[in-house]
């Protein structure tokens, strides 16, 4: 990145926060877990029933950390008071080039991050080395405007493959931690996932069970970033759901 890039890419700015939707959202979507709109994997919808199943080796051995990682990232931010939302330039080589994340079309309205490229030469990394630390780009991000597009997610991926310059406005997430017991009961949702690349659970439809009884708060379109402890695995944490009672979730929403 020249020294010119670098001072513009650092140029990020908070910008007022909208007004946060708090009612049901779409059920529908396509999910991808790619960095550019041209793969797009297979999805899976599962309703959660109260089987006592074990947790095999695969889930009990899995890596516990990147949930609670992720609801600590989000903590500091608040004690720091970091904008909930900013906006900042992305430059690529090309309109073609991929920006350097994983993100997915689940939520009709803005796209999730799902993971953020470590590589050196990635166009993400670059701003995030030129950008303060308040407003690099993170796992769990929400890109919510590319080039003044937004409020429709197939729209924003695919003018993310439609400019080498991006003017993007990202929304931090708020996680927070909550517990259920099913006591017999299932726990009465429906979610989607990709079949690779997906590090969380996204609510497609609540149904009665022991969450909408419980009275907790997880409405249609969080995401579940961990269960018990499990993180990372969509099918570890499905197994873990079965598994457990009582059930502690990270779940995340748009700040």
């Amino acid at each position: 990145m020249t020294a010119n890039k670098a001072q513009k890419a650092s140029r990020a700015r908070p910008v007022a926060p909208s007004p946060r939707r708090r009612s049901s959202w779409a059920a529908s979507g396509n999910l991808s877990s790619a960095v550019s709109p041209a793969d797009r994997p297979r999805t899976r919808q599962t309703e959660y029933f109260p089987q006592a199943l074990p947790l095999s080796e695969a889930s009990a051995s899995h890596p516990r950390s990147k949930g609670d990682a992720l609801y600590q990232v989000a903590a500091a931010a608040a004690d720091a008071d970091e904008p909930t939302e900013f906006q900042f330039t992305l430059y690529k080589q090309s309109a073609s080039s991929s920006c350097g994340w994983k993100c997915d079309l689940l939520d009709p309205e803005r796209l999730y991050i799902h993971a953020v490229s470590s590589r050196d030469a990635s166009p993400v990394m670059e701003y995030n080395t030129a950008a303060p630390k308040a407003l690099r780009v993170r796992d769990g991000d929400y890109i919510v405007s590319v080039n003044g597009v937004r409020g429709d997610s197939a729209a924003l991926q695919r003018e993310l493959g439609a400019s080498a310059v991006l003017s993007l406005v990202l929304r931090r997430p708020q996680l927070r931690r909550l517990s259920f017991q099913k006591a017999g009961r299932r726990p009465g949702l429906f979610v989607k996932y990709a079949s690779q690349g997906s590090t969380c659970l996204w609510v497609q439809r609540l149904v009665s069970g022991a969450i909408a009884e419980s009275g907790i708060d997880i409405v249609e379109g969080d995401r579940i970033t961990s269960v018990c402890g499990v993180a990372g695995d969509p099918q570890a944490m499905l197994e873990a759901l079965r598994a457990s009672d009582p059930v502690d979730l990270v779940v995340v929403r748009p700040a």
